[in-house]
């Protein structure tokens, strides 16, 4: 290596050193320490530091090549009478080279960088929300809850020697509880479990899950759906014959078990009468309550399958020994679960990360006129729960069709049907006995409480992010967007122009790097005092950050008026023509100074 080529990788790296430290301590300075748990600090600063730091290189990299070319590198005089090309080719090839590194660093390493420190500020977030909800958990004595948010805490955060001990301390209640035998708490430890979502709003699908469960066969169910009505258990009968016709429910009517439905009629016909011997009059009270329940579960309206939860809830409270109770119980809360969501569920999750105010256009056709807004969403543990929904439905003659709101909602996915997935916009209160539902201003729908998606549910990121600038979007993120904005019915020209923008800023590296080298040179053979030239070192690197901001805020504004009036085409050529330019002018600036020496 030459001389020159030793002291231009001394004074570039010593200056990148120094943005490097500045980097460092400017990322300590803005730490959010409250918001970042223990376990994600390291990587946040590290990451953020990185970030930092390409943001700043080009200014790093502009001071330091004007004070190569001012105080360090000069053409000797035996060098002045050679051809000008040979002279130029070491600065070009090293600006050059530099720019691509540069592209590089932009287009790679600072999305990753900022993704890692994102993504540990969410986790952070995250994990503190899951703690949260534990603790809280923990405190109402719901112990098998509190296990698993502690243990998903302790995935994230790797170790936490308190949080383990309140763990182990959890799991030695709920062993406690189990010796004492309350079948209440078995049948309540997967209270807020989500079931499948049963689009047709009746429920049915639990039974069908419950089958599965209880038997290995249709056959072997009706048999035992028989022995229970032979022995005057009406209730298991009528159970047992309800599973195995759901497990045949899809067969031809020929093959769906005579047997099990002559015996799920005799059974509803025994239970109807119950109640009739003195013997069974002190037992009235709690088989009306049961069959009351029963017949809500059976009669495949949402409503009052809700109802029958609730009666059941009561009932196995009071009476968490019933075998009837205990059996139907489960059933019945799975069968809620697919008609509607628990309110529970989104409290649980406001510690969560969430999105505000989300507007976008309900399908990808252009002609689509449902239009959806959504005032907050929250990715939970359980799920992503939507809150403030708001659906506007316009016909094809502009005319309104409905116009719904609804509090709150939870977004069910579903893969291979038509709609990717559907916000289930009936929420189900425990605690007050509540059932929340969509309120319809003006018009009605099929299903009330169901609204399709039409996009996949990860595309809402996309809408959620509009809020914001796209200068603080990743390049990944801004690609992604300029191809799938329109379908939510956003414009896609600023996201063009950050695109175009982010492109940019690499050659305009290029370039500033060939107006650098001109500068350093010029003042090098103007003989300028080294004192004034160092000075000039420490007040240039505060000029250069004020001004290339500056000039690519020209930029913008330039190609947002071309892309708005002309089209991305004329953009594309505008901004090739006027940095073909720039860069013509540079090297001719270069190549000046160097003759002139």
């Amino acid at each position: 290596m030459s001389r020159h080529g030793r002291t231009a990788l001394i004074v570039l790296l010593s200056i990148y050193l120094l943005a490097a430290v500045g980097s460092v301590a400017y990322t300590l300075a803005i730490f959010p320490r409250p918001q970042i748990l223990p376990a994600f600090q390291v990587s946040w600063i590290l990451w953020a530091s990185v970030a930092t730091l390409i943001s700043i290189l080009p200014t790093a990299h502009l001071t330091a090549l004007l004070l190569l070319y001012s105080l360090f590198i000069t053409r000797t005089p035996a060098s002045r009478g050679e051809d000008l090309l040979p002279a130029l080719r070491g600065p070009l090839v090293l600006c050059t080279i530099l720019a691509m590194l540069f592209a590089l660093l932009v287009g790679l390493v600072e999305p990753y960088a900022l993704a890692r420190r994102d993504g540990a500020e969410h986790q952070s977030r995250f994990a503190s929300a899951v703690l949260e909800q534990g603790q809280q958990h923990f405190a109402r004595g719901e112990y098998d809850r509190a296990i698993a948010d502690f243990a998903r805490y302790l995935r994230l955060v790797e170790s936490d020697e308190e949080i383990t001990a309140r763990m182990i301390l959890a799991r030695s209640r709920v062993g406690a509880s189990e010796a004492t035998g309350a079948a209440a708490s078995q049948v309540s430890s997967a209270e807020d479990t989500t079931a499948a979502f049963d689009s047709d709003g009746t429920g049915t699908g639990a039974f069908a899950t419950a089958a599965r469960r209880e038997g290995p066969d249709a056959v072997t169910l009706s048999v035992r759906a028989r022995e229970a009505l032979e022995r005057g258990d009406y209730f298991s009968a009528h159970y047992y014959a309800r599973l195995a016709l759901a497990l045949v429910s899809d067969l031809p009517e020929s093959a769906q078990l005579p047997e099990a439905r002559q015996t799920l009629t005799n059974a509803t016909d025994r239970m109807k009468v119950f109640g009739q011997t003195v013997e069974e009059q002190d037992a009235r009270e709690l088989f009306e309550r049961k069959r009351r329940a029963h017949e809500g579960i059976s009669s495949g309206n949402a409503l009052d399958l809700i109802e029958a939860y609730h009666q059941l809830s009561d009932l196995l409270r009071e009476h968490p020994s019933d075998p009837d109770v205990i059996r139907y119980y489960p059933v019945a809360r799975a069968a809620v679960q697919e008609v509607s969501f628990f309110l529970s569920e989104l409290r649980d999750s406001e510690h969560f990360p969430s999105r505000s105010s989300l507007t976008f256009r309900n399908g990808r056709e252009a002609a689509t006129r449902e239009f959806v807004h959504i005032d907050r969403l929250t990715l939970g543990a359980g799920g992503v729960y939507a809150e403030g929904i708001e659906v506007l439905h316009f016909g094809a003659d502009g005319t309104v069709r409905f116009h719904a709101r609804a509090p709150y909602g939870k977004v069910i996915e579903r893969v291979g049907e038509e709609f990717v997935s559907w916000i289930v916009m009936r929420a189900v209160d425990r605690d007050a006995r509540l059932v929340y539902e969509p309120e319809f201003l003006e018009g009605s729908a099929e299903h009330a409480h169901i609204l399709p998606l039409r996009i996949p549910v990860d595309r809402l990121e996309l809408v959620a992010v509009q809020g914001a600038s796209p200068a603080d979007h990743r390049l990944p993120e801004l690609l992604q967007q300029a191809r799938l904005l329109p379908d939510f019915g956003y414009p896609v020209e600023p996201v063009l122009v950050e695109i175009a923008m982010r492109l940019l800023r690499p050659f305009s590296l290029l370039v500033f790097s060939l107006f650098a080298v001109a500068f350093g040179l010029r003042s090098h053979y103007l003989g300028r005092p080294k004192l004034l030239v160092v000075a000039a070192g420490i007040v240039l690197p505060v000029v250069i950050h004020y001004t290339i901001p500056f000039y690519l805020f020209a930029y913008r504004v330039l190609l947002g008026y071309v892309v708005l009036t002309a089209g991305l085409a004329v953009m594309i050529a505008v901004l090739v023509v006027t940095q073909a330019l720039l860069l013509v002018w540079a090297l001719f600036a270069m190549a000046a100074q160097m003759a002139s020496a």
